[in-house]
């Protein structure tokens, strides 16, 4: 399976709607471009203080296509696609506070924090300010799955999602470090952020196949 060397929103499937039926058939195909303007932050916090962790300078070089699925029950799902955040290139103000960010997230061990959305509970082109979606988070080579609400909205060609989880480090088998022998300490549960431009162009003939074969 194809792998994209970047993180930012929407992207890989598994053949599963929310654990129902599964879609066996390709609908329509999409060319994603991101935005240079889009950005991923990580928001931590310490016993003494707070810290922010961004991502963006690669977000922009992506480009990228998405098979897209309609499941059983109406939601929608995505194909060849996985989406990857590589450690190394997120930037937290400081280089000390930098390197210890990569550290807690065992960077040389692994090296792409990873998000796969798989499904979502409405049209992709259903720019509802509540849209939530099922996605799986690998960090530290463990991956659990989560619901995401992302709220949507169009300007010009442009789709602009943005979105937020609370995660618990600890679920990821990673145990919060502490500084200065103990008197820092780094709270078990950090903020994933999200604030995606991306703009969609539909694979015609992509599409009229798969209607032909659905025919």
């Amino acid at each position: 399976m194809r792998q994209v060397n970047t993180f930012l929103l929407l992207l890989f499937i598994s053949f599963h709607v929310f654990g129902q039926e599964s879609v066996s058939r390709l609908s329509h195909t999409y060319t994603i471009k991101i935005n240079n303007k889009s950005y991923v932050r990580i928001l931590g916090r310490t016993n003494v203080s707070t810290f922010e962790c961004s991502y963006g300078s690669e977000l922009s070089t992506a480009t990228f296509q998405v098979g897209v699925f309609k499941g059983s029950n109406g939601a929608t799902c995505f194909e060849d696609a996985v989406i990857q955040l590589r450690t190394e290139s997120f930037d937290c103000g400081l280089r000390e506070m930098t390197k210890d960010f990569q550290e807690l997230l065992e960077e040389e061990k692994h090296p792409y924090m990873t998000m796969e959305i798989q499904c979502m509970t409405s049209d992709l082109l259903d720019f509802s300010p509540d849209l939530q979606s099922k996605v799986k988070f690998t960090i530290a080579g463990i991956s659990n799955f989560y619901n995401i609400n992302f709220d949507t909205k169009t300007e010009d060609d442009k789709i602009l999602c943005i979105g937020k989880k609370e995660i618990n480090i600890e679920d990821f088998n990673i145990i919060p470090p502490t500084k200065l022998f103990g008197l820092v300490k780094v709270h078990n549960t950090i903020t994933v952020v999200f604030h995606i431009i991306l703009t969609l162009e539909e694979d015609t003939s992509m599409s009229a196949i798969s209607g032909l074969q659905g025919g």
